[in-house]
């Protein structure tokens, strides 16, 4: 946050406007010696006045534009910056001792670079040093051509305006942290809200569309002697049922490492080819450790369970073999013993396999069947920022 402040800042002080605003105020104090009665009553020539002040802008304009040039974050803009902060407070410093006393106003330029600098929040332990030496050299310079009084003025003064510039920006500074910390809780409480907003979808998944389809698939086998349709819906209400046990699942925990998302898939495929007389094999190849959004978890188990489907209801498969491989994308491997499927399944499905691919491609992965020698293979590669925040691995290791 305070990066933040220091840009937004010079944003506006270096931007166009700003810096022609600056060799305005420049040319106005350069030239304002030659007004009638003013190098009298400031006590400050052109000869002191012009030579400082395009000083000034010539280091306001170099800085302007290394801003522009590389940024307000820059080790250049950095260095200019110190240079100008430097430069202003020797300038104050130098016109308060071209006016001949302390009770000088120039002195509004030493206080115009504080609030500058107290304004950015972004200090330095060397700024107020660079406000203050200056201003000890003036004092000392007053004392020993013997103005005292002078010299304790300017000594005051000075001082006086570092105090004011090191308070506000204590007060600002403890003021972005009450505000950093204020957004820390909200965003606590927010994340606390979705994740009792994902627990009450989940109860209510279960308790209410749960319920509904484990009733409607009891009356289904209860009538399954009465209409040869009946099969199909006991096929369809039990396939939802599933899919809706994924997705409470997945909502219950909208992060899980991925070897605890297949050791749950494993048991759902085991489970899937063991009711129908098949065997199964699951292995997860990659980290296991790498965390999974919800989404991807949703999608994982819900493909592998309709690619594993129609491997044991269309493909007559004796065995299939589920394999996750995890590298630069998550790719999966469902792999069976059966009669083949033919190349083009996927655009002729209005169901199983179409759903599966449009799930894929809406993470932005994709979904192909590939020839091998004793069945068949669906490949589903997902890109990695669809699985997780965290970098890719380097590398694979076999789980």
């Amino acid at each position: 946050m305070l990066v933040e402040r220091y840009v937004e800042a010079f944003a506006q002080y270096r931007s166009p406007s700003g810096v022609i605003g600056m060799t305005v105020i420049e040319v106005v104090v350069a030239l304002l010696p030659a007004v009638p009665g003013a190098k009298e009553l400031l006590g400050v020539g052109l000869r002191a006045s012009v030579p400082l002040a395009l000083g000034h802008l010539l280091i306001n304009v170099t800085a302007a534009a290394i801003h522009r040039r590389w940024g307000p974050l820059s080790r250049p803009h950095r260095i200019a910056e110190a240079t100008e902060t430097l430069y202003s407070s020797c300038l104050s410093a130098a016109f308060v001792y071209a006016s001949g006393s302390a009770r000088s106003i120039f002195w509004i330029f030493l206080v115009a670079l504080a609030a500058l600098l107290a304004t950015s929040l972004f200090t330095r332990r060397y700024d107020r040093w660079m406000l203050l030496v200056p201003q000890a050299v003036l004092a000392g310079a007053f004392f020993a051509f013997g103005k005292p009084l002078d010299g304790a003025l300017t000594l005051l003064a000075s001082g006086l305006i570092v105090y004011m510039y090191w308070t506000a920006t204590s007060v600002g500074l403890r003021g972005v942290a009450a505000q950093a910390e204020l957004t820390l809780v909200r965003e606590a409480m927010a994340a606390a809200a979705v994740e009792d907003e994902r627990r009450r979808i989940a109860r209510e998944l279960h308790d209410g569309v749960g319920a509904e389809l484990s009733a409607l698939l009891r009356q289904a086998r209860a009538s399954r002697s009465e209409a040869a349709s009946s099969a199909e819906l006991v096929r369809r209400a039990s396939a939802s049922l599933e899919e809706l046990r994924v997705v409470v699942w997945a909502l219950r925990k909208p992060a899980r490492p991925l070897a605890e998302v297949v050791e749950y898939l494993a048991v759902k495929v085991r489970d899937q080819c063991s009711t129908a007389g098949r065997r199964a094999v699951v292995r997860l190849e990659g980290d296991g450790a790498s965390v999974m959004s919800s989404a991807s978890q949703s999608l994982l188990l819900n493909v592998t369970q309709e690619l594993v489907r129609n491997a044991v209801d269309h493909a007559t498969a004796s065995q299939v073999e589920v394999v996750i491989r995890l590298g630069e994308t998550l790719t999966l491997f469902v792999d069976d013993d059966g009669c083949g499927i033919p190349l083009d399944a996927v655009e002729r499905s209005s169901g199983g396999l179409a759903d599966a691919r449009e799930r894929a491609e809406g993470l932005g992965g994709t979904l192909q069947i590939e020839r091998v020698p004793h069945g068949s293979r669906v490949v589903v590669t997902l890109p990695w920022a669809a699985i997780t925040r965290e970098a890719p691995p380097d590398r694979g290791v076999e789980a």
